[in-house]
């Protein structure tokens, strides 16, 4: 007999076991065998990433988002337009959301080493 499956879209492997645990990444979270049980732990996933995901609607409404062009709730970055030669790869950790955000800048150098610079000392600053 399969084991049951429940498909996600959290930005972390979440696999419910019919041993009566959960495997969040790779580690095993204690819990019951019970549908109950298995209906709470997977709340309790969405509660972890509410703030990632809140923060990654954010860019997308208020951003000019190119990749991935149809984000799901599992991807963790984001490729912004700046100008017509530059765009920005942002990469939100889910776990902190709001910690300062993996930043790459993609495009002609000379637009994207002035940038890098300016980002580099507003964080040296913060």
């Amino acid at each position: 007999m399969d084991e049951p499956s429940l498909f996600s879209e959290f930005p972390f492997l979440v696999r419910l076991r019919s041993t009566g645990g959960m495997v969040l990444k790779g580690h095993l979270v204690a819990g019951g065998s019970t549908l109950l049980d298995i209906y709470q732990r997977f709340e309790e996933a969405v509660d972890k990433y509410q703030d990632f995901w809140t923060a990654l609607d954010r860019l997308d409404a208020q951003l000019w988002v190119v990749d991935p062009e149809s984000p799901s709730r599992r991807d963790t970055r984001r490729r912004i337009v700046i100008s017509s030669q530059l765009s920005l790869e942002v990469t939100v950790d889910p776990l902190y959301p709001s910690s300062v955000p993996g930043c790459r800048f993609l495009g002609a150098e000379t637009a994207a080493a002035a940038l890098r610079d300016k980002l580099a000392r507003e964080i040296d600053v913060s």
